[in-house]
């Protein structure tokens, strides 16, 4: 999507950047500084470093989102990272959720997917086997059917799902 947004920025404000090209560079350099990890969620993810349980960070985009995770602090802590621009395959296909516990390694029963998107994450996971930990922010209602097997308003809930 990126390109085609970018070309047309460039077009309309032919000042932000002299192409689309460049603004698309520009974007993959700099847009993941704009990103920084709560003290929740670095605690969340250290306490489940320290206790030995093996995660994995499956996500959809470019190969750049490897540099919104090193910016995040995560990438070096999780046991692998599928991108789906670099492995060929998005999710929900089952491919990039396979893989992941190809990885870990992890087997469908004992695995818990914690994800935000109802389509992309709930129906890929699901389709594998995993237990599934829906990220509701905003109070979403979930499917009945095929739906998340737990559903969370605040990241930090994971923890008491894996006690």
């Amino acid at each position: 999507y990126a390109p085609k947004l970018f070309a047309r920025v460039v077009e309309e404000w032919p000042w932000v950047r002299d192409s689309a090209a460049d603004l698309v560079e520009w974007h993959r350099r700099e847009y993941p500084a704009a990103f920084r990890a709560t003290p929740e969620m670095t605690g969340l993810i250290n306490r489940i470093v320290h206790a030995g349980i093996p995660w994995c960070v499956v996500t959809n985009g470019p190969p750049f989102q490897r540099d919104k995770l090193a910016a995040l602090g995560i990438e070096s802590l999780a046991n692998c990272v599928l991108i789906s621009g670099e492995f060929g395959a998005a999710k929900p296909d089952v491919a990039i959720f396979n893989e992941a516990l190809r990885l870990m390694p992890a087997r469908p029963g004992d695995t818990l997917f914690v994800g935000d998107s109802l389509a992309d994450d709930v129906a890929g996971a699901r389709a594998v086997g995993l237990d599934v930990a829906w990220l509701n922010p905003n109070g979403g209602e979930a499917p009945a059917e095929n739906g998340p097997t737990y559903t969370i308003e605040r990241l930090e809930q994971i923890e008491s799902l894996l006690s």
